[in-house]
């Protein structure tokens, strides 16, 4: 079983201290957490994946640090371009540490539209030369730190994005260490950084 609480501290032990992404109901718990625990210049709810992705390749450009991006499977089309055209080892080598929630995964039951995504969810990564690993049901604790750990040291060392894949009923195994979330926070964030999200993105890309 994974601890939200662990999870989010051993993040912070490797100096993950920038989050931002797309909310997924399979990250739920995690997302939740962050949001309790990171002051809102550090985490930025994005409209989409790709902006989500092209904050956090910003964020890297100017301190140096891993970024961490969020986002369910969905979305992994509109992470492709900023992923292969910026932060490829090709071009300009980004690491960055991902988890992504996979919806659809082959064998489990779940809405028809995400059949065809969850499918092809790592065989997409895989064409993109994308490492990653995979949060399963029966990842415990101590192995989901070790994952972090490991994937931080990775991307840090190939300059290159790393993924941690989440199955859907390992997030169901999370334990929720939160006390008054608001769902309405994630929505309200839409409106609040369209145009701070923007001029960040603009930046990324002209110091890149």
């Amino acid at each position: 079983m994974i601890n939200t609480e662990h999870f989010f501290k051993k993040l912070i032990k490797n100096d993950i201290r920038f989050f931002s992404g797309v909310p997924d109901s399979l990250l739920k718990n995690i997302c939740a957490y962050i949001s309790d625990n990171t002051d809102k210049n550090n985490h930025v709810i994005a409209a989409n994946e790709g902006n989500a992705l092209a904050l956090g390749i910003g964020y890297h450009l100017v301190s140096g640090k891993l970024p961490f991006v969020y986002m369910q499977n969905s979305g992994l089309g509109n992470i492709v371009n900023p992923l292969l055209s910026l932060a490829d080892p090709d071009v300009y080598s980004i690491p960055m540490l991902l988890m992504i929630g996979w919806r659809g995964q082959p064998d489990l039951k779940d809405e028809p539209q995400h059949k065809k995504q969850g499918k092809v969810t790592l065989n997409m990564l895989e064409a993109m030369d994308v490492p990653y690993q995979i949060l399963s049901p029966a990842t415990t604790d101590e192995q989901a730190q070790t994952i972090i750990q490991n994937a931080s040291k990775e991307a840090l060392k190939n300059n290159k994005p790393f993924v941690i894949v989440v199955q859907k009923t390992a997030a169901c195994s999370v334990v929720v260490v939160v006390e008054n979330y608001d769902l309405c926070y994630f929505f309200q964030k839409y409106v609040d950084l369209v145009v701070f999200e923007l001029v960040y993105v603009i930046d990324a890309y002209l110091q890149a």
